[in-house]
């Protein structure tokens, strides 16, 4: 097959095969990096998912902590840091709804949104809650408890000036509840036990009696009136308390079923999430690197097959190239040194070479005969 083409053929064939052991190399080549791209991509993007988990549970502990900060001291700037963190998860929350699909996880991050919307909005009351408690206690407890201390002292002034010593004792007595029962009011606003409005409420029941003593023993009209108006202030008083205490409790309710409840829970999804990314990092890297490995055998197999085989197709092209040609050569060099007209080339291939020898050996023959008849002609003349 291969005495038949010609060489232009042999030559395009050869640079042909070699090119093909080329492409080949580049393909296994190309296969073994595209494996590894997609490999090192999906391992980024799980690396990634893993980060804005650990983002997202970072900046929702620091919410809490504000949180916790603002129901201790109730002071504006750890609503405003609360609001700055808020913002930051919800940030990354919505990173995370754009950034991770696998469904399993996907649906923790919908149960993190729901989640951080109700602690939100629970918050949105506590607030609510706590604003309502601050201004019972600024606008009426702080403001009606002086005003019986004040009616309080007067009567007390007052009936020394007269020398009214019942009242006078009795009003002390009555100023020692009330200064004891605010002083328990404040108790509870920091410490939300039932032991301090029990206190409370002894206290200033005991102040309705010491009123009711006051309001027989005195009989001066200025200080009677000073006893009606506080009996009213007490009234006023006790029923702030108790809407305080209302509010405090609500306050308390939600604090303890939705912080509470939500905080760790939005935690524990996250951290849920972050360990399945986790698994998945942890079973792809060893493949990664498996496929690596594989990936690079494969390249240096098929680099040093394509390199043996490029060496087999050069030296089987120039040996049905060279072969036949240096043949040529030699016959035609043997013919000239000599002068060997008989020498006759191997003509069988189809290809430049075998026509070549075909038309030397034409040459030759022809060559021949007519060095054959001058030579006849020669002896001829000789003779003649």
């Amino acid at each position: 097959m291969f005495k038949n083409m010609r060489l232009r053929t042999k030559i395009w064939l050869g640079f042909a095969s070699v090119s093909a052991l080329l492409v080949g190399v580049a393909w296994a080549g190309w296969q073994g990096i595209s494996k590894s791209s997609k490999g090192f991509t999906s391992y980024r993007e799980l690396a990634r998912d893993s980060n804005l988990c650990g983002q997202l549970q970072a900046n929702m502990l620091m919410v809490r902590m504000n949180v916790k900060d603002f129901l201790i001291n109730s002071e504006p700037k750890e609503i405003e840091q609360y609001q700055e963190y808020l913002e930051k998860t919800e940030k990354h929350l919505a990173e995370a709804q754009r950034e991770i699909g696998k469904p399993d996880r996907a649906e923790g991050i919908d149960a993190i949104e729901q989640s951080l919307a109700q602690y939100r909005e629970g918050f949105t009351q506590v607030i609510e809650q706590q604003n309502v408690r601050n201004q019972i206690l600024d606008n009426e407890l702080n403001t009606i408890g002086p005003q019986i201390e004040r009616n309080l002292t007067n009567i007390m002034r007052t009936a020394r000036e007269d020398d009214d010593v019942e009242a006078g004792f009795l009003a002390g007595t009555a100023l020692r509840r009330l200064l004891l029962g605010r002083l328990y009011v404040v108790k509870y606003f920091s410490s939300k036990s039932s032991k301090d409005i029990d206190r409370v409420n002894s206290e200033f029941k005991a102040l309705e009696a010491d009123f009711a003593g006051l309001d027989a023993a005195l009989q001066n009209p200025e200080r009677r009136e000073l006893l009606a108006k506080s009996q009213v202030l007490n009234s006023k008083y006790q029923n702030a308390f108790a809407r305080m205490i209302e509010t405090t409790r609500q306050r308390e309710s939600i604090v303890n079923t939705t912080l509470d409840r939500l905080g760790p829970m939005i935690a524990s999804t996250a951290e849920e999430v972050k360990l399945s990314v986790k698994q998945d990092q942890d079973a792809l890297g060893p493949q990664l690197k498996t496929a690596n490995v594989t990936a690079r055998s494969t390249i240096a197999i098929v680099g040093v097959a394509a390199l043996l085989a490029s060496i087999a197709i050069s030296w089987f092209l120039s040996r049905i190239i060279t072969l036949p040609l240096s043949k040529l050569v030699v016959g035609i060099q043997t013919a000239e040194a000599n002068n060997d007209l008989t020498v006759r080339f191997d003509a069988r291939s189809n290809d430049e070479i075998g026509v070549m020898a075909k038309s030397l050996n034409q040459f030759f023959n022809s060559l021949h005969d007519a060095v054959s008849k001058v030579g006849g002609s020669t002896k001829t003349v000789s003779t003649a």
